[in-house]
This record gives C-alpha cells, sequence and structure tokens, in this order.
C-alpha cells in the first residue's frame, strides 16, 4: 500500500485535517471516536497524517519532570523522610514559560487535588520564585502525622496536555524521644550536675556529644559515662555553655541515615546578692512616711519574690505600710506611713529568685541633727576671708547647707551680761549666710573690714535639723593680700597691666 504524499505545511487541505482535529478535541471525544469523526468530516487522505498527529501528541503528553523543581531536593529524585509533628514544606517550582505552566498542582495518590483551602494540616501556597519569577507551589504540612505517609504529584499543565509532573514519596519517621528533653538545664554554682544526652527511637539511635562547633567536650570539665555528661563542680565559667546531644538512626530499607540533634544551654543558678548584709536606715519620727528599700546587686536567675517581717511576722499592704516590689530592677521598698518610736527596731527582707533565698538585715533608728563641722581658716586678707568646711565622717543623713554667720567681736564685747545678752546681739548684728554644698569645700566670705577681729559660727543642717555650732575668732590684716580663690584671675591682671606699661615706655624711647 502507498502511502499518501503529505500536503506541506501551511497548505490549505495541512489546516483542513487540523481544523478537524480541533474541533474533534473541543468536543472531547476520544481517540477511536474521534479517528472516526475526521475520516467522516475530512479528506481519506490526510488519515495517515492525523494519526501520526496523535501519536506525537501522547508522547508528549507527559514531559520530562526536568521542567519542574522541587526544594528542598528529596532523597533518590523521589523520597522524603520527615518526623512525626514536625512542620513540612515542598516547593514545586515550573522552570517554563508561563504558557507551559498556566496550571501549576499538587495532588495526593489518588489523584485529587490539594489547593489552599484543603485542610487546616495540608494545604497548598502559591507564589512567584524571588529572581527568576517562576510560578511556584509549595505544599505545606502544618503538622507531620502518620496519615500523611504516602505519594503524592506536582503537576504542570497548559490548556491543552501536561507538560511536566513529578511524584515524591513522603515517609513519616518515629519522634526521637530525649532522655532530658529541655533545652536550657541549670544547677546551683558549686553543685555538681548531670546530662543524660540519650535518646530512644525506633530504629534504637546511637548517641554522640559534641560541644556547640560539632567538637569533642573538653574532658577537663566534663566526665564521661555512657550516654551522660558530668559536671563535678558548677563555677561560674559554664554559664550559657552548649551541649549538642546527636541521635544517629540507621533506615537500612530506605539506605540513608538520619541524624537527629538536641542543643542544651548551661545555667548556673546564684542565690540573690546585696552590697551588704546589714543596713542601718536613719527615718524622721513624726514625719508623713519613711521608705526601707531591698536592692539586689545580683541574681541569676532574677529575682522575683520580696517580702518583709519585723519581730517574726510578714508585714503586708495595710493603712501603716505600702510594699512596692520592682521586678525588672530587682528591688523592693516598704513604705512606713507616719512614723513613730513604734517603728523603730530590725527589719527583715527576704528574697528569692524561684532556686535560692537570701536575707537582708536593715535596722531602723532615729535620726539625729548633725555632728559639729571641722573647720579651718585657709587664707585672709584684709576685706575677705577663706574657710574650709569639713563635714563628719559618720554622719547619718545628707548634709543640706552649711550656715555661717559673723560679727565683730567688738559690737559682741559692748554686752554687760554675756550670757543673756549673746543671743540677742547675734540676732540682731550678725550677718547670717546660708551656703549649699561645694566639692572642694572652701567658702570665701567678703566684705569685711581691715585690721577687725570677727567671731564666726558655723553649723550644719540636715532632714533632722541642725547640728552643734562651731565658733572660730579671726582678725582680718592690715596689708593688701589676694585671695587664693580669685588669685589667678589678679595675676593674669598684673601681667597684663606689666605688658601695657612695657608697651608704652618702649615706644617713648623710640619718639625721637
Amino acid at each position: 500500500m502507498t502511502k499518501p504524499n503529505r500536503p506541506a505545511i501551511g497548505s490549505s487541505n495541512h489546516y483542513n485535517s487540523h481544523s478537524c482535529f480541533a474541533v474533534a478535541v473541543a468536543l472531547h471525544l476520544s481517540p477511536c471516536l474521534l479517528i472516526a469523526w475526521c475520516v467522516f468530516e475530512c479528506q481519506h487522505e490526510y488519515l495517515v497524517s492525523l494519526v501520526d498527529y496523535l501519536v506525537v501528541d501522547v508522547g508528549a503528553e507527559v514531559r520530562s519532570s526536568n521542567s519542574l523543581r522541587l526544594e528542598p531536593a528529596p532523597l533518590n529524585s523521589s523520597r522524603y523522610l520527615v518526623r512525626k509533628g514536625q512542620k513540612f514544606r515542598i516547593s514545586c517550582i515550573c522552570q517554563e514559560k508561563s504558557i507551559n505552566c498556566q496550571y501549576l498542582t499538587w495532588r495526593n495518590e489518588f489523584g485529587r487535588k490539594i489547593d489552599g483551602e484543603s485542610s487546616n494540616s495540608l494545604f497548598t501556597v502559591e507564589l512567584k520564585e524571588h529572581g527568576s519569577g517562576y510560578k511556584k507551589l509549595s505544599l505545606v504540612f502544618t503538622q507531620i502525622a502518620e496519615r500523611d505517609t504516602g505519594f503524592y504529584k506536582c503537576v504542570a499543565e497548559n490548556s491543552q496536555m501536561i507538560t511536566g509532573e513529578w511524584e515524591i514519596e513522603l515517609i513519616v519517621l518515629d519522634k526521637v524521644r530525649w532522655k532530658e528533653s529541655n533545652d536550657v538545664v541549670g544547677g546551683m554554682l558549686g553543685e555538681s550536675l548531670t546530662i543524660d544526652c540519650g535518646a530512644t527511637g525506633n530504629p534504637p539511635p546511637e548517641t554522640h556529644i559534641t560541644n556547640h562547633d560539632g567538637l569533642p567536650l573538653s574532658e577537663t570539665l566534663f566526665i564521661f559515662a555512657g550516654t551522660e555528661v558530668t559536671i563535678k563542680k558548677l563555677t561560674k565559667e559554664y554559664q550559657d555553655i552548649a551541649i549538642k546531644c546527636l541521635a544517629v538512626q540507621e533506615f537500612a530499607q530506605y539506605d540513608v541515615t538520619v541524624v537527629e540533634q538536641h542543643e542544651i544551654r548551661l545555667d548556673i543558678w546564684s542565690s540573690p546578692e546585696f552590697n551588704t548584709s546589714l543596713v542601718e536606715r536613719f527615718v524622721i519620727l513624726d514625719q508623713l512616711s519613711a521608705a526601707i528599700c531591698c536592692n539586689v546587686t545580683r541574681s541569676n536567675p532574677p529575682a522575683k519574690y520580696f517580702r518583709y517581717l519585723k519581730n517574726g511576722e510578714e508585714l503586708r499592704n495595710s493603712s501603716k505600710h505600702v510594699i512596692s516590689i520592682s521586678t525588672s530592677n530587682q528591688s523592693a521598698c516598704l513604705t512606713i506611713l507616719s512614723t513613730t518610736e513604734y517603728d523603730l527596731g530590725e527589719y527583715r527582707c527576704e528574697v528569692s529568685n524561684g532556686k535560692s533565698k537570701a536575707r537582708q538585715t536593715i535596722v531602723v533608728r532615729e535620726a539625729t541633727p548633725p555632728s559639729e563641722v571641722r573647720v579651718s581658716l585657709q587664707n585672709v586678707g584684709m576685706t575677705y576671708a577663706v574657710w574650709k568646711i569639713e563635714k563628719a565622717l559618720d554622719e547619718q543623713l545628707p548634709i543640706q547647707r552649711y550656715i555661717i554667720e559673723y560679727i565683730k567681736k567688738s559690737i559682741l564685747d559692748q554686752g554687760h551680761d554675756r550670757n543673756n545678752e549673746d543671743n540677742r546681739i547675734w540676732f540682731t548684728h550678725a550677718i547670717k549666710m546660708d551656703v549649699h554644698l561645694n566639692e572642694d569645700g572652701l567658702y570665701e566670705i567678703g566684705g569685711l573690714h581691715q585690721g577687725t577681729t570677727y567671731i564666726f559660727r558655723f553649723t550644719a543642717e540636715n532632714e533632722a535639723g541642725t547640728g552643734e555650732t562651731v565658733t572660730v575668732t579671726m582678725k582680718t590684716t592690715s596689708k593688701i593680700r589676694p585671695s587664693k580663690l580669685s588669685s589667678s584671675g589678679s595675676s593674669i591682671f598684673q601681667i597684663f597691666t606689666t605688658i601695657i606699661l612695657c608697651f608704652h615706655a618702649f615706644r617713648f624711647m623710640l619718639i625721637p
């Protein structure tokens, strides 16, 4: 039988035969009916051409999976091993032009399409791949379960046919259960600590222990016994050291080795610490309130729980006491409202960080006015005097100010009955100054008369009141004597004046 000549591409006969085929495809006819219909409608000599066309299309209906790419890449090009309970995502990227990937779908082993609303535990997410712009469809398992075991297929299609597909097998593995499941393991400073890196699973895993970088642990810092690692005595150098536990499983049926890792960070606990275990707090009686604070300087974990006790009884918020706690600052304050002598005595502040406790004793005493100040005359001139004032070392409350009074001795001597007249004369004729504290403790008093004897009185004042008075007698000089506090300015002025005089003298010498 002679094979009929085929028309050239682009001829009218070629167009007609292909038009028949296009109409038949549009009517969704089976291959047999399609051929019969075309024989009836089209010319017989084009039957062989039509059959050849079908063979070509059927051969190209399922293209090679080279047009698809999976991320992450599977084992042996088709297999994924995933632990039960984990979240898992497989992305299928169609590396073709959009015309060949009009539709990209994931299907289960029954051919059922999985879309974005299939279920809460299994769905798809469609995106464009960053950079390439390829169509990307991700198959998402929110929590892998035994029921997810099976085959899944990524299928790429255009309007007429399947352009690519890739079938994968998902194998769900049992969980590895760690004997130490915590990510952070702690122990008290100075005590021993043992961590078991062992794990159970099917098949039974082999255990390996390394540091954070995958290197063996130091044998000087750790003691090893099977799957256990022991620290004989915890010190601060162990803080935040990471121990990595590895569970190695051999799956012979899949010819694969799976390594599961669990990293444990060491946390060294320590008791709350204070600057000092005994504190004295001075309060002023009959004032509105007084605060007794308890401050933790160091604690691991941070201190969270505070309570105050007096005479063995815990104090709580009441009309008499208010307790405020700041966990962020690791501090607490007990405020005593309207302090009286009954509020004096010994208090105990107990602090806990959940692992250990510590106590601080606070002795509350009545505050007294300042002690006598120490005064010395640093410099004296015709019209000024420079004093240095130093406070006592054991002051209970901060010094708020100094009171300086002075009067001419001659005025004070005019009183006949000194015991009765002194206070009145000081009140009437003395000059009184309230001065705030200077860092260097130097205070200059100006406006004095030359060659005159003065009597000075010095008093310190704190929140509890004024202290005892210190009286000092001094006499100004009869000659000019610059103040030390202003000597630097005077020296500069003198130098400047000398330069000007020399300049005028030199200019005078140059005049003919």
